[in-house]
């Protein structure tokens, strides 16, 4: 059985990890609001921003809203991916 929450955990630390590696002069970011701001600021797109913020809000919920085992997290973890390549590709 999958553990939902767990999954979210992991994938929320992706983000943040991600951030952590890409925009180190940020100085370990841990507010969303910052992070977009970083992340406009170095030139990504409104659009990855707004899907990363909505996927950071998606985890929020998995964790502490506590989801059905059952659920298929797969498009999710797809969307994740893209997010951080297209936002990974502005920033090299």
């Amino acid at each position: 059985p999958v553990d939902p929450p767990g999954c979210y955990q992991v994938l929320q630390g992706a983000v943040w990890t991600f951030a952590d590696q890409r925009l180190p002069a940020a100085g370990g970011i841990r507010d969303k609001a910052r992070l977009a701001s970083e992340l406009g600021r170095c030139g990504v797109d409104s659009g990855v921003i707004r899907g990363l913020m909505e996927l950071l809000d998606s985890c929020e919920e998995g964790i502490y809203g506590g989801q059905s085992p059952d659920r298929d997290l797969s498009p999710l973890l797809v969307r994740a991916k893209d997010l951080l390549k297209a936002a990974d590709a502005r920033l090299a």
